[in-house]
């Protein structure tokens, strides 16, 4: 029997290197997409100092100009459709799931979807 499995997390660090023996398994692998609305767009907010986690290398960035907010929208837009299309890519089913939300309809649809395609 094929199993299932669900990866939940928010995919800033894409990576779909199976954990340890799961190859000899051949799940069906979901991924329970997190997001937080908060990250959907920069907020003016003038200079901001931010710090990136993996390096520690700090920057500063102007929130209150109109071409960072929009060129903030544009990366992760992009950064999006190449998440989106990497796990088509990877035959892994997608669940997109809000932290402002109930998960529990997102779950239910994707599983009645399912269930109808097979």
């Amino acid at each position: 029997p094929r199993r299932l499995v669900i990866v939940v997390r928010d995919f800033i660090a894409l990576d779909f290197s199976p954990p340890r023996g799961m190859a000899s398994v051949r799940p069906h692998v979901v991924a329970g997409q997190i997001s937080d609305p908060a990250e959907d767009e920069l907020p003016d907010a003038g200079w901001i100092r931010l710090m990136d986690p993996e390096t520690g290398e700090m920057l500063d960035v102007n929130t209150g100009s109109a071409r960072v907010r929009n060129e903030y929208q544009r990366l992760r837009a992009h950064w999006l459709a190449g998440m989106h299309q990497s796990f088509k890519n990877a035959s892994v089913d997608r669940i997109e799931i809000r932290t402002c939300m109930n998960y529990q309809p997102a779950l239910h649809a994707f599983f009645k979807r399912r269930a109808a395609r097979a």
